[in-house]
């Protein structure tokens, strides 16, 4: 997969998972309250500590054989003044991919502006049955998709619940 269809193909799970927090096939109680975690250090052209455990999301798609996960800072629903990370990681197991290989792929988006990750590791430690957790790590190197300064992720930390499988599937 081409960078330029591998961007295109992030930015539309992203619109996706918009749609989806509206739609009756979303989780009901976003995970404001049940101790979900989703957070990293930003350096380079963005700085400090993230937390976006406010709203997390994790589902396998059977249609593209990958797992989703989401953190955002607010609710989905806030609309596009969310800021949030999604991780793409092939199958639904455990362990380290290469982003940019084996269809792993890291996207953050601050106030609307998309980053892609173009190195890095995210690493499944835990991957659970629908209902239970999927925990592991993450860290990369990122570039604006507007052309801004490149960032840096670090101590990237998820711990979230598996929601129901294909939530992200039309």
């Amino acid at each position: 997969m081409t960078t330029t269809s591998r961007m295109l193909s992030i930015l539309l799970i992203a619109a996706s998972a918009f749609a989806m927090s509206c739609s009756s096939d979303s989780p009901s109680n976003p995970n404001t309250t049940s101790g979900e975690t989703f957070t990293f250090t930003k350096s380079g052209g963005l700085t400090g500590n993230s937390n976006y455990s406010s709203y997390t999301l994790a589902s396998f798609s059977t249609e593209n054989d990958a797992t989703y996960l989401l953190g955002s800072d607010v609710a989905i629903t806030a609309g596009p003044t969310a800021n949030m990370v999604i991780i793409t990681v092939p199958g639904k197991t455990t362990g380290t991919y290469t982003l940019g290989e084996s269809e792993c792929t890291l996207t953050m988006f601050v106030n609307s502006v998309p980053y892609i990750a173009t190195s890095g590791t995210v690493v499944v430690s835990s991957f659970g049955a629908v209902g239970s957790q999927i925990k592991g790590t993450f860290s990369g190197s990122m570039i604006s998709a507007t052309g801004g300064a490149g960032v840096t992720i670090t101590n990237g930390v998820f711990d979230v619940k598996r929601d129901a499988d294909d939530l992200y599937n039309d």
